[in-house]
């Protein structure tokens, strides 16, 4: 131990000829550094491109939202359709229980 401060943990083993030990943690924390500044310098160079995301979004976003409606819808009616075909196979295995017809449970 001494009082003279160093940039890494590992700087005053650099200058005697006594082996390295590296831990695993240390390893972790040079990764995490790493990758923390690399997701900061990605982010601050789309950052520039922001505002003109955010317009092409906000002039589109009334055409998207019709599209998605057309698409809710197209997906609802086939759900009713299908609804609805369940409705008449369940009549006609009630119809074929009152006239004593015999059907298979398919479901």
């Amino acid at each position: 131990m001494s009082n003279e401060a160093y940039r890494q943990v590992y700087d005053p083993y650099q200058e005697h000829d006594i082996p390295m030990f590296i831990t695993s943690d240390s390893l972790l924390h040079a990764f995490h550094v790493l990758y923390e500044e690399s997701v900061l310098r990605m982010e601050t160079a789309h950052a520039r491109r922001l505002p003109e995301i955010l317009r092409f979004i906000w002039k589109n976003l009334e055409t998207v939202d019709k599209d998605v409606k057309d698409k809710l819808e197209g997906y609802l009616k086939q759900e009713k359709v299908q609804e609805e075909i369940k409705l008449y196979v369940e009549k006609l295995k009630e119809k074929a229980k009152v006239e004593k017809f015999p059907m298979e449970d398919s479901s």
